[in-house]
């Protein structure tokens, strides 16, 4: 398997990177324009979004919670003119946090109860995939490195993904779904069944692949657009069926 999750204080870097990222493109953007990634928000309830994960996401690490907190106790702001400095300050608040963090402490995750890197590898990712959306209505796009967007496919298929196929039956998926990322030279085999998600070998065969860069498979797995940079070949049904009836 690829060598993920990375340190500590790489996610340090990352996180304030990619938070940086997203405000620079809010910035770029009306508060009222649409984010066709994300086609129920506009940019200023994206950023709204964003900025409550992250208040109630710090309060979580600040008291060691073991228990989930109400998202209704950390609203964001209704006033698009105010959702900017809301997400800069949970940002902040973020950042400040991950500092002496002990990535061992265990913390309550939707996953169960995890060592803290969870979060500090949750908000990384998070924060990425939403940066690309905002980019992609005001390019340019920041680059992060390979292996930092590698990470995040990983920790979709570690984190994300596994607890949710089990929820839900999904009729037809049969087989082995390969990602191979040609920037970061990683690859993925993902065992699907209908109600259950296995990563297996990464030599192990499969029945499908797609082959692309690491940021155009990340964004195939958030669904956002089947990239049509990505080659595909096998059983195009099975690529197809975990696209269309796989969501979290």
């Amino acid at each position: 398997m690829p060598n993920y999750p990375l340190s500590r204080d790489l996610y340090q870097r990352l996180f304030a990177e990619e938070s940086n990222a997203f405000g620079d493109a809010y910035l770029k953007s009306r508060p009222d324009e649409m984010v066709p990634n994300c086609p129920e928000w506009n940019v200023a309830q994206l950023g709204a979004h964003i900025a409550s994960i992250y208040h109630r996401i710090a309060e979580l690490i600040r008291i060691v919670s073991l228990e989930p907190l109400d998202p209704k106790n950390f609203l964001s702001p209704t006033d698009p003119g105010e959702v900017l400095d809301h997400y800069r300050e949970g940002a902040e608040r973020l950042s400040v946090l991950f500092i002496d963090l002990d990535p061992m402490m265990p913390i309550w995750t939707f996953t169960g109860i995890r060592p803290a890197l969870f979060w500090m590898r949750r908000m990384t990712h998070e924060t990425m995939v939403h940066a690309f959306d905002l980019e992609e209505i005001h390019p340019p796009l920041h680059d992060p490195k390979a292996p930092a967007i590698a990470d995040g496919i990983d920790e979709f298929f570690s984190a994300q993904l596994p607890g949710k196929i089990s929820r839900k039956h999904v009729p037809g998926l049969n087989g082995r779904l390969a990602l191979t990322a040609t920037d970061s030279k990683d690859r993925w085999v993902i065992d699907l069944a209908p109600d259950r998600l296995d990563v297996v070998s990464e030599n192990a065969t499969a029945d499908a692949e797609l082959t692309g860069t690491a940021r155009d498979l990340l964004m195939y797995l958030w669904r956002r657009g089947f990239a049509p940079a990505l080659e595909k070949t096998g059983d195009l049904d099975l690529i197809m069926t975990y696209y269309r009836d796989v969501r979290l």
